[in-house]
């Protein structure tokens, strides 16, 4: 073979593969982006209900209303009935609605545990700007390599994949999913240990950032070219007495490979940063129980994983589920296997079951997960994670809570079951009965670097 044979044969292959790289990872079309204002909800679900009509129609979801006065969580849906209850008796009725997770804490607390069903309310909504970027970034965004694996590029306030073709992208939407500019509350960290006692771990005042939806100071123009931080968080404990005044800050960049944190020591009076908060690592203030990339049921690196999508499914899952924190109490709300389930309340919506197997070379203790994505919020609302011996080892569940005020659903308490050591962790991002929930605009950038924190510590 000559040389010029070479370099042409050479030359071919890098433009192949060049590309099949824009083809998997480009936006979609105009026209099929335009069903994101026809067939499809702005945010990419099925809008029409199911033929049963158990599932209703999307409408617009929950009306917007004005702001609360007080740090209290509303009351939604209060006049709904109990439709049946799901339980360890009668739970194979249902198995094909139900997670593997599920099943297995229904069958390991007969007597206890339950699903109260209540008619479905599809009460997802968002801003009109998030539908509308929502819908440019449907064929806008694609996949580039950044610092770990690929990132989201040319997206910016909205669901960067609306009508997804990987795993991966269903991930993404996840991840970058609508919530809120920012937010302030106290959040409580509660392990219940194998002889069902709850333990508060520690309660911490947290200023959470999401830069992302910030577009009172970014473009779309100017995010894109920012550092692009995803997210922003002050965490500052008040509880237990040994821990008061020790800070966390995390900043979060959509390109993980430049996040960071660090962790404030009072009896040093220094910030240090932390190695690794990643992953499957386990997270200190959760006594363990819960490794970082379980918080919201998937926060850790998508480039761990070959992400397969296994179709959509209809799922009896948590929603609308604020009574949960309306009550004056933690006892009230947590019981010794699991939570209340008189204020829990399930529904049956139609989810994204994706599935994560562990890429060859990496490491990770659970190298199977399967995930239940909502379709209307994309948030996860179970994950199931499976051990070297692909044996269930953990559950996660989140409870998607109402705000119609923005309006959107916010994970406020996500869940790791331990199915190997019977624990279980939940974190209350309201807090049990101290309302502090409150949605605030950017604070200064100084309060999440680790400087400026650290110029206010105390002891």
């Amino acid at each position: 073979m000559n040389t010029k044979r070479y370099l042409i044969i050479v030359i071919s292959l890098i433009s192949v593969l060049l590309s099949v790289n824009t083809a998997v990872f480009a936006g979609v079309s105009e026209e099929e982006a335009g069903k994101l204002k026809t067939i499809l909800t702005p945010s990419g679900a099925e809008k029409a209900g199911n033929k049963e009509g158990t599932i209703p129609a999307w409408t617009g979801g929950i009306e917007k209303t004005e702001p609360r006065t007080t740090g209290e969580i509303p009351g939604v849906y209060t006049e709904d009935k109990v439709l049946f209850k799901i339980t360890a008796a009668n739970m194979d009725q249902y198995a094909d609605k139900l997670n593997e997770g599920m099943k297995t804490l229904l069958k390991r607390n007969p007597d206890t545990f339950y699903l109260n069903v209540y008619p479905t309310r599809r009460s997802w909504a968002a801003p009109e700007w998030v539908y509308e970027n929502t819908y440019k970034n449907a064929m806008s965004t694609t996949l580039a390599p950044c610092k770990v694996g690929t990132c989201p590029v040319e997206f910016f306030a909205g669901y960067p994949f609306p009508i997804p073709k990987t795993g991966e992208q269903v991930m993404f939407n996840h991840l970058y999913r609508w919530q809120v500019v920012g937010y302030d509350c106290n959040m409580e960290t509660v392990a219940i240990t194998t002889n069902g006692k709850a333990v508060t771990k520690g309660v911490a005042h947290n200023i959470l950032q999401f830069p992302l939806y910030d577009t009172k100071n970014f473009t779309r123009e100017k995010y894109i070219a920012s550092d692009q931080v995803l997210r922003k968080l002050l965490v500052e404990f008040i509880n237990p007495p040994i821990k008061v005044g020790e800070k966390l800050i995390a900043r979060t960049h959509i390109d993980d490979g430049k996040s960071a944190q660090w962790l404030y020591m009072t009896g040093q009076r220094r910030m240090r940063r932390l190695p690794v908060a990643c992953c499957d690592v386990p997270n200190p203030s959760s006594a363990g129980a819960m490794n970082f990339d379980e918080t919201e049921g998937f926060f850790g690196r998508i480039s761990l994983f070959d992400w397969k999508i296994i179709g959509k499914q209809e799922m009896y899952v948590p929603y609308n589920t604020n009574a949960l924190w309306r009550v004056k109490t933690r006892d009230e709300a947590i019981h010794a296997r699991h939570y209340n389930p008189e204020l829990l309340r399930f529904e049956l919506h139609r989810v994204w079951v994706v599935e994560a197997t562990l890429k060859e070379g990496e490491r990770h203790v659970q190298p199977r997960h399967r995930y239940y994505i909502d379709e209307d919020s994309w948030m996860i609302l179970y994950g199931d994670r499976y051990d070297a011996r692909d044996q269930l080892a953990k559950t996660i569940h989140t409870c998607p809570t109402l705000f119609p005020e923005l309006p959107t659903l916010l994970s406020l308490a996500p869940s790791a079951f331990d199915l190997i050591r019977n624990v279980w962790v939940t974190f209350s991002y309201a807090g049990f009965g101290d309302k502090t929930m409150k949605f605030i605009d950017p604070k200064p950038d100084y309060i999440y670097q680790p400087t400026g924190s650290a110029g206010e510590g105390i002891r």
